[in-house]
């Protein structure tokens, strides 16, 4: 059953990159799967749930808050992955491009933000 999610472009990218996020996860050495693996896995899915929240709240500023949370979670899913090319757990062109992909929706994150920030009043 599709959702009205289905039609809002970041929630689309968010969930697009929890997928690729989650092949970097499964692809880390095993000592690292309740650490840094979790939390990679925590925090690109908290980035996707909060979008969806923030989405189906009625009021605006509501709608603004959670987007700020959404966007924390977004800057540590970055911050994991920094820590993945510095660990050197895999190829630096596979991680920075998924790194420049979050930096994609993070701006996009921004202009959702800003439209929402113009309506309250």
């Amino acid at each position: 059953m599709k959702t009205n999610l289905s039609n809002l472009k970041i929630w689309i990218i968010a969930k697009d990159l929890l997928i690729q996020t989650e092949k970097v996860a499964n692809n880390l050495p095993q000592y690292e799967k309740y650490i840094l693996s979790d939390q990679l896995r925590r925090s690109s899915l908290s980035v996707v749930a909060n979008i969806a929240e923030a989405h189906n709240s009625y009021y605006y500023k509501e709608k603004v808050r959670i987007c700020y949370i959404a966007r924390k979670e977004l800057s540590e899913t970055q911050s994991h992955l920094e820590i993945v090319v510095a660990k050197n757990y895999m190829k630096n062109i596979d991680i920075n491009k998924l790194i420049l992909d979050y930096q994609i929706l993070m701006r996009s994150l921004n202009a959702y933000i800003k439209s929402y920030k113009s309506l309250i009043t």
